[in-house]
């Protein structure tokens, strides 16, 4: 494998940030090609990298990426990667803020962020009917999620609660006895 600079991995995260639309999933094929073209990983690596990045906490690119990096140039290259990876929507992020803080209380951005408050609920909506599809009858799942998405979005429970006690659930049912048919 042939020394891959900082600059150089920085340079190729941050454009792959800045362009790639869709979210982590949508970035995995780019970084594959990336990673198979410089010889830091092979197609069998590849998918134990993408199947590690998904068992452990966080996002799924932001994983990739810093493995890729770590595997280029171990804890600094890691680092560098991840940097020039949230680096573009961290900048947006502020520019936007920065941008609509004058018209916050304006009826239309107002009208615009009640918008997508709507289709951030509809969303987490359809994956609770998907959920629904792959549980296959099993009703406890389908009514804690319910229940938990109604607590949270009231106010009662904060998101980090409701991840623990569903956490707590989860390992509950994973170590109730089955019954027999």
């Amino acid at each position: 494998m042939k020394k891959t600079s900082l600059a150089f991995l920085f340079k190729r995260f941050f454009v792959l940030g800045m362009t790639t639309f869709g979210g982590g999933l949508a970035m995995l094929p780019a970084m594959k090609l990336l990673a198979i073209e410089q010889g830091w990983l092979t197609e069998e690596e590849w998918t134990d990298t993408v199947t590690l990045s998904q068992l452990v906490p966080g996002a799924i690119a932001i994983n990739v990426v810093h493995l890729l990096g770590y595997r280029a140039r171990k804890h600094l290259g890691g680092f560098v990667s991840v940097l020039g990876m949230v680096l573009p929507s961290l900048i947006v992020i502020i520019l936007v803020a920065t941008l609509l803080q004058p018209w916050i209380q304006h009826p239309r951005v107002q009208g615009v962020l009640e918008g997508i408050f709507l289709a951030v609920v509809l969303l987490i909506t359809k994956a609770w009917f998907d959920l629904a599809k792959v549980t296959q009858g099993k009703w406890i799942p389908l009514v804690f999620v319910g229940v938990m998405f109604t607590l949270v979005y009231v106010g009662i429970f904060n998101a980090m609660m409701a991840l623990v006690l569903s956490l707590f659930l989860g390992l509950g049912l994973a170590l109730m006895p089955r019954r027999r048919r």
